[in-house]
């Protein structure tokens, strides 16, 4: 019995420890995709610059 119980406390923090670290993952890729969508949005689809201009502005160094 005392055995079984120890065999099941082993088993869930496995488990445990698998979950943390699949959460853990998914919260990295979404920060990273959100990141990634704001970075884009804030460079492309909120100025109205076409790609010559977007050159041109980041070439000479000023933002």
């Amino acid at each position: 019995m005392k055995d079984s119980w120890a065999l099941a406390r082993l088993i869930m923090r496995r488990v445990e420890l698998s979950l943390t670290r699949t959460l853990a993952l998914l919260f990295s890729f979404m920060a990273a995709f959100s990141l990634a969508t704001m970075a884009d949005g804030c460079v492309f689809h909120t100025t109205n610059l076409n790609k010559e201009d977007l050159l041109a502005k980041y070439s000479t160094g000023y933002v």
